[in-house]
């Protein structure tokens, strides 16, 4: 009986001790290739909370033709990054935002009769 009280116990204590220890990350992608004209846009959602100490993104696009936007804002709809680039240009950013504001942050990605491809990636820790 002894024992099996010790085992509750210790197990009891790892199981606390872990959940004290957690650490919270968040990690997104979004790719899309596209061989034909596209017009449309997507809305990627980050939810931020008060533990997170940063969030780093990089964005990589390739357009061949056409026009594509990146639009990157905070929970006040503050822009933090907004990029434009249109046909045989290309997108490399890669940036990290220190202590970011609490709530939903959010990265619009916008296709104007565009073909050629983007990845965008994210991690908050």
């Amino acid at each position: 009986m002894k024992k099996v009280i010790s085992v509750i116990f210790l197990v009891l204590i790892i199981i606390i001790l872990s959940v004290g220890c957690s650490s919270t990350n968040i990690n997104g992608e979004t790719h899309r290739s596209f061989e034909k004209k596209r017009t449309d846009s997507s809305v990627h959602k980050i939810q931020i909370d008060k533990n997170i100490k940063y969030i780093k993104f990089d964005l990589q696009a390739k357009i061949d033709e056409g026009i594509f936007k990146v639009i990157i804002e905070d929970p006040s709809n503050k822009e933090y990054l907004s990029k434009k680039i249109g046909m045989d240009e290309k997108l490399n950013e890669d940036f990290k935002i220190q202590r970011p504001k609490k709530g939903d942050w959010k990265i619009t990605l916008i296709l104007d009769k565009a073909i050629g491809e983007y990845r965008c990636s994210w991690k908050a820790q």
